[in-house]
């Protein structure tokens, strides 16, 4: 998991990430 958040993801990518994992969590 911390892998997925340490990659360079793009500034979209990572929008859509931290939404998923606010979901998540």
């Amino acid at each position: 998991m911390s892998e997925i958040t340490i990659r360079p993801l793009a500034q979209s990518d990572h929008a859509d990430w931290r939404r998923l994992w606010t979901d998540y969590l």
